[in-house]
């Protein structure tokens, strides 16, 4: 439990190393004792940390009554001056007895500052009682995190202790209404309900954080609760930059209404940075374009995880509108194909995101994701037609956009493709694979005397870029036709060139 510090502090193995040959063996061991008596007495006065966080010992101490009175009394045992952070794992809420106690150990600790609790998976406890946990917490907190789940039920519940209870001569429970005037993040957990019932968690809890910057909330699927959480927003939290929103994976209709939050918040808020899980983006016109283009001017780092649908139209508004952007991922849920940015849309304006340092997006380059036929049929453009010109123009396009961010040090490209069949359960999970796609022409490099075409060279401006990810196979035959000594001896040294590692197999093209 001691810190690295009070380690290095209190173990003298330097000392007794260099003392070894001069102190006789009785003189040592009285050394030995002297050092385990500091440590026994002094290391708690210096203790910041208690992470409880490995399951065996949480699972010791936490799940019986006297490992919780032990715990207490322990804790109590310290210097409260000097705890200022607090992890336990797998800590059962519930009975309640249980909980009034986490509640009262958590009240006497008035410096703690980080706080990080993770109930039993399928453990669940009611609204008030998250209410209580949360209310007992010293109002030096900074950060909250609660990784359970909550229900709400419509009647009430009583936290006084019972005259059988093991707690019933302890101090009474008084949950404090005082807002927390340092709490700066704050991760909500998980929130079994119907409809608005939500909003009598979330609202009442962020009405007592006004300096609250950094914003997780749980996946929300009804209209009122978003309304209400954004007006909350707006009137008690003015200082929000960093969110994380989750649509509700059940939905099937209005799935983006929960970008709703953030479209409503004002551009006053300067969000930075958007982290968006099960994106839905199937409303018209698009409420998740209208919410970044809202942002614009402050977004800095834009992340979406397991995302369902994403037009490609929302994907031309973030990359020409964010110019202050530095950190773009879109990964898809199943089908790349409904999460891909067209060429058509890649080629209608320049990108403004001109300071992006990390670059993750899927293009939907061809029906199946390979080389387009005339390419393979005809390098010599001979026998091309009007529309295989125009749409090699639009991929030429497409890598000039990506060759002007200057600042790029990882690009991440995808080519969508025809999904797998789903042989195993593990492909099912995952979607396309993008193994089986290839990003025409970007491996070959032009050269005006052999008549080779390509697009490696509009890359020439990236002079910071360090890794190029994504489509990149040695197995495919795509790469294997168009990568020769040229496009080798072109790149730059300290580059790397590797495929997407979504299986573990897959192997790295050098």
């Amino acid at each position: 439990m001691a810190t690295a510090a009070c380690d290095t502090f209190f173990d003298l193995p330097e000392l007794v190393c260099r003392l070894t040959h001069f102190l006789p063996q009785h003189d040592l061991i009285k050394l030995l004792q002297l050092n385990h008596h500091i440590n026994t007495i002094c290391t708690p006065e210096l203790w910041r940390t208690l992470d409880l966080t490995p399951r065996i010992v949480s699972e010791q101490l936490l799940d019986s009554p006297l490992g919780l009175q032990a715990l207490s009394r322990n804790i109590n045992s310290l210097n409260r001056s000097t705890l200022t952070h607090l992890s336990l794992n797998r800590v059962p809420l519930t009975p309640l007895r249980i909980l009034r106690h986490i509640c009262r150990t958590l009240s006497q600790l008035t410096h703690l500052q980080t706080l990080r609790l993770e109930a039993p998976w399928g453990h669940f406890i009611n609204h008030q009682s998250f209410n209580a946990l949360f209310s007992s917490c010293p109002r030096s907190l900074v950060e909250f995190s609660l990784r359970a789940e909550v229900e709400y039920f419509g009647g009430g519940t009583d936290l006084t202790p019972d005259e059988d209870d093991w707690d019933f001569d302890q101090r009474p429970l008084v949950p404090s209404t005082e807002p927390f005037h340092c709490l700066m993040r704050l991760e909500f957990p998980r929130i079994r309900s119907k409809e608005s019932a939500q909003a009598v968690i979330i609202v009442p809890t962020l009405m007592l954080c006004p300096a609250l910057e950094t914003l997780k909330l749980p996946a929300i699927k009804d209209a009122q609760t978003i309304e209400l959480i954004s007006m909350t927003l707006r009137l008690f939290c003015p200082l929000v930059t960093d969110m994380s929103l989750a649509s509700d994976a059940s939905v099937r209709e209005g799935g983006e209404d929960v970008m709703g939050i953030m479209q409503q918040i004002s551009p006053g808020h300067r969000l930075r940075n958007i982290y968006l899980i099960n994106c839905l983006d199937n409303a018209l016109p698009s409420t998740t374009a209208a919410a970044f283009l809202q942002h614009a001017v402050s977004l800095r780092r834009v992340e979406l995880s397991a995302t369902r649908l994403l037009k490609s139209a929302t994907i031309q508004t973030i990359l020409v509108s964010c110019q202050g952007l530095e950190y773009l991922k879109i990964e898809e849920n199943v089908s790349s194909t409904d999460c891909a940015l067209h060429l058509e849309d890649a080629a209608l304006a320049e990108w403004g995101c001109a300071r992006i340092r990390y670059l993750e997006l899927t293009v939907a380059f061809t029906p199946d994701g390979r080389d387009p036929k005339y390419f393979a049929a005809d390098p010599t453009m001979t026998t091309w037609t009007e529309e295989d010109h125009h749409h090699w123009d639009l991929m030429d396009r497409l890598y000039t956009q990506i060759g002007a961010l200057s600042e790029l040090v990882v690009l991440k490209l995808k080519a969508a493709g025809v999904p797998r069949p789903p042989h195993t359960p593990r492909n099912r999970q995952r979607g396309d694979n993008f193994k089986d796609t290839c990003l025409p022409g970007l491996l070959s490099l032009e050269d005006p005397t052999s008549g080779k075409i390509g697009f490696l060279s509009r890359l020439s401006g990236l002079t910071k870029l360090r890794e190029l990810r994504g489509s990149l196979f040695w197995t495919n035959r795509e790469v294997l036709a168009r990568t020769g000594e040229r496009e080798v001896e072109w790149r730059r040294p300290g580059l790397l060139l590797e495929g997407d590692q979504r299986d573990e197999g897959d192997t790295i093209f050098l």
